[in-house]
């Protein structure tokens, strides 16, 4: 039953349903419980994370990803201990608690590269892009962003890597003036 609710959630979050995708995950929770299955557990808990910080509820989403990240250093999961300490690195960006971001992204980093793991890679050099901007460097933001742009490309031609990275370099060279650049990105 618990890994039911969980797929069901990630249908409902595939489709932006959130609120639908939040019940699920607790419903699994309630299920996973019952049977003591700790590993699931651990995943069920990162995507509540992932779904509490795109809704703003960013205290909940560090709650959770804090577990998850817990859960898989005790499991020894290297592939998803790296996208843990991505997921908290972004919370910790967008509550704007730049060291502890720089903290969790360096740790992501460092599994993403002795793991080999491309998509994550793009990833971490967006979320790393969005620190970067965060702090006023704009050019040390669009190389990461190209960075992530060449993964994508590689990867994934028509993925959401691509679509999100082309967005944040249009809201960059807006940010710096520069209307034709921004243009081209956005189109």
């Amino acid at each position: 039953m618990g890994d039911c609710y969980n797929k069901l959630a990630n249908l409902a979050f595939v489709k932006s349903d959130f609120s639908f995708a939040s019940r699920c995950l607790k419903q699994a929770l309630v299920q996973v419980e019952q049977i003591s299955d700790q590993r699931m557990k651990a995943g069920i808990l990162g995507n509540l994370g992932r779904i509490y910080s795109l809704v703003g509820e960013w205290d909940k989403a560090e709650e959770n990803l804090k577990l998850n990240l817990a859960a898989n250093e005790k499991f020894g999961d290297e592939i998803n201990l790296a996208r843990s300490w991505l997921a908290l690195g972004y919370v910790q960006l967008l509550k704007r608690q730049t060291p502890a971001a720089k903290n969790s992204l360096q740790n992501a980093h460092d599994l993403i590269i002795s793991n080999n793991l491309p998509r994550e890679l793009a990833i971490y050099h967006e979320y790393f892009g969005e620190l970067c901007l965060i702090e006023g460097n704009h050019k040390l933001a669009e190389e990461q962003y190209q960075k992530a742009l060449e993964i994508g490309e590689k990867i994934a031609p028509d993925g959401d890597i691509i679509n999100q990275v082309c967005r944040l370099l249009a809201e960059l060279k807006l940010a710096d003036g520069h209307y034709s650049s921004a243009g081209k990105y956005a189109g």
